[in-house]
C-alpha cells in the first residue's frame, strides 16, 4: 500500500491522498509518532551483574643501557620490579624502561554475558616521577604477556592498541577506565592479560629525568571489576 507520509512513523505528510487497490482515497488524520511502540534492536537484558577478579600475576619487566634504541626494542627484559615508565640517569648516562603486566582469570564470566563497563585498579605504591606522562594498556592476547611470566614478555613488539589510559597529570596513576576495545579484550573462557607501557615508550620518546610510578610488588597487586548483562 502506498501511504500518503513520508514515511510509516512519521507525522509528515506526503500529500492528502493515497492509493489503496488502485482507488485514490484521502488522508483523514496524521498519525501521532507517540503512540508508535519503539521496539528495541536487540534481545532484553537482565540487572547488571557485579563481578571483580584478583590478578594472579603482576609485576613490572625492566630493561636498562646507553643505548635507548636498543633496549626499547629488546627482545628479552633484564629483571623484574615493580615499576612503570621511562628513566634517565645522567650521571651514568644510562636509560631505565619498565612494563608492568597483569593477569586474571576471567572464566567465570557467562560466554553469552555482555560487558558493560569494567575498571582495573592496581595497587598504588608511589608516583616518582618529575615529569608527567600518559600510561596506556595494551593487548598482547592470547599469548602475551606469557603465563608464567617470562623475560620475553617485555618484548614491544607483543603488544597493540589501546584498552584505556590515564594521564599522570591527574594525580592518578593506579585506577583506568576501560574503553570499548577493553571490555572485547576480556575474554570469558580463559586468562585476561595486560601490559600497561608509557605513552613515551610506546612513541620511543627517550626519557629526559624520572617518568616513573610504582606498584606494589605483590601477583595479587590488580582488580579487575566489571558489570555484565545476560539476555533474556
Amino acid at each position: 500500500m502506498q501511504t500518503g507520509f513520508n514515511h510509516g512513523w512519521n507525522n509528515v505528510m506526503r500529500s492528502k491522498q493515497y492509493t489503496y487497490h488502485g482507488l485514490q482515497k484521502t488522508c483523514k488524520i496524521q498519525p501521532d509518532p507517540g503512540s508508535f511502540i519503539q521496539f528495541p534492536l536487540g534481545p532484553p537484558f537482565g540487572p547488571p551483574i557485579f563481578a571483580f577478579f584478583v590478578s594472579f600475576q603482576a609485576n613490572g619487566l625492566t630493561t636498562q643501557g646507553r643505548d635507548y634504541d636498543l633496549i626499547h626494542n629488546q627482545v628479552n627484559a633484564d629483571n623484574f620490579n615493580n615499576e612503570l615508565g621511562q628513566r634517565y640517569w645522567p650521571a651514568y648516562r644510562t636509560y631505565y624502561i619498565r612494563r608492568w603486566q597483569c593477569v586474571f582469570d576471567t572464566s567465570d564470566i557467562p560466554d553469552n554475558a555482555v560487558i558493560i563497563d569494567a575498571t582495573l585498579d592496581i595497587n598504588p605504591v608511589s608516583d616518582a616521577s618529575d615529569q608527567d606522562f600518559v600510561i596506556v594498556i595494551r593487548s598482547g592476547m592470547p599469548n602475551w604477556p606469557a603465563v608464567p611470566i617470562t623475560y620475553s614478555s617485555y618484548n614491544i613488539a607483543n603488544y597493540s592498541g589501546d584498552l584505556g589510559s590515564i594521564d599522570t597529570s591527574s594525580g592518578n596513576y593506579y585506577s583506568f577506565n576501560l574503553n570499548a576495545n577493553g571490555l572485547l579484550a576480556i575474554n570469558k573462557t580463559g586468562n585476561t592479560k595486560f601490559m600497561l607501557m608509557s605513552d613515551n615508550d610506546i612513541g620511543s620518546v627517550r626519557p629526559i629525568g624520572y617518568e616513573l610510578v610504582r606498584y606494589a610488588p605483590s601477583q595479587n597487586a590488580g582488580l579487575l571489576q566489571l558489570h555484565y548483562q545476560i539476555p533474556l
